[in-house]
């Protein structure tokens, strides 16, 4: 460059200059660019890793989804209520063997359930319109269609098998039941007859009376008994009746009696505190009647096991069953 004129040389370092300053731009410009392609790249990335991570934050969970949200949402169930403990049932006693050789009684009391009615007298002492006023109008007759003792026990209440046991045979008794009519009243008011037995009518009364019946199975009688007949007027009834039955005086309607006729002795009636005992019955089941007169048949069937160690029962009957 030594023969290069000055000014020659000062236009070769201009151009040497420019060539430098257009290397450094472009190198600068190659640097910037690259720069600029790694920061977006990077921008990319970091853009690309945050919307990763938005969505891995965004993506529910097994535990988030709607189903177990709701799961975990729902209200807890109801606690079930405690069942009470029900009582064990008591197992029926075991029936004691019956020995079939031994005997027993049906034994008992009859009772009111129920304060009893005070009954009035059927006629009253000294009343003028009475037929044989001399005679029935002397004293009250009291109505003993329901007699109740201080223990509420029931009087003249009827209990009695309707058929003999099986196998079982009975004489008929040779002694006579015996119907007095005194004080226009017909004593006793209630009776146990067997089929074939004899019936002897009597009256002490000095007046007429009448006796007459209303069975069911047997012939209906209509005696004429006489004043002060001691010696009495006979009467049987042939068959069993299946209930009591009843016997008036037609002179003087209010007299009435009940008469219970079986072909056997397995019959009572209470006593003035509604006591009953049937003595002599063969071991086994059985199925008792109980009849009042104005509560008519109060049992048609009462069961029980006569084993021949028999324990008294109690018989409780409504009150109201007495209406009639």
């Amino acid at each position: 460059m030594s023969g290069l004129s000055r000014k020659d040389h000062s236009n070769v370092v201009t151009k040497l200059l420019c060539i430098s300053f257009v290397t450094f731009g472009l190198l600068m410009n190659a640097g910037c660019s690259g720069e600029g392609s790694g920061e977006s790249n990077s921008k990319s990335t970091g853009g690309d890793s945050k919307a990763s991570k938005k969505e891995t934050t965004e993506t529910p969970t097994a535990s988030e989804t709607p189903a177990a949200a709701e799961t975990v949402a729902a209200e807890p169930a109801p606690k079930s209520e405690p069942v009470a403990k029900s009582e064990p049932v008591a197992k029926p006693a075991a029936k004691k063997p019956v020995d079939p050789s031994a005997t027993g009684s049906f034994v008992g009391t009859i009772v009111l359930d129920g304060d009893a009615p005070t009954l009035p007298p059927l006629t009253k002492a000294g009343d003028e319109n009475l037929k044989d006023k001399e005679v029935c109008g002397a004293a009250d007759v009291p109505d003993e269609s329901l007699i109740v003792g201080d223990n509420k026990g029931i009087a003249n209440v009827f209990v009695y098998l309707r058929k003999a046991p099986k196998g079982f045979e009975s004489e008929v008794p040779s002694d006579a039941v015996v119907l007095d009519q005194k004080g226009c009243t017909f004593t006793p008011h209630v009776a146990l007859i067997q089929a074939g037995q004899k019936v002897l009518v009597k009256s002490s009364d000095a007046i007429q009376h009448n006796v007459h019946t209303f069975p069911a199975r047997n012939q209906g009688t209509n005696l004429l008994i006489n004043p002060n007949d001691q010696v009495g007027v006979e009467l049987t009834y042939a068959k069993a009746e299946t209930d009591p039955l009843q016997v008036k005086c037609d002179i003087h309607g209010w007299m009435i009696s009940y008469h219970l006729v079986l072909d056997h002795p397995f019959m009572a009636l209470t006593d003035a505190n509604g006591n009953f005992k049937i003595d002599g019955l063969p071991a086994g089941e059985y199925e008792f009647r109980v009849w009042h007169e104005k509560g008519g048949l109060l049992d048609k069937a009462y069961k029980t096991t006569i084993t021949g160690e028999d324990e008294p029962v109690e018989l409780k009957y409504a009150v109201d069953k007495f209406a009639g």
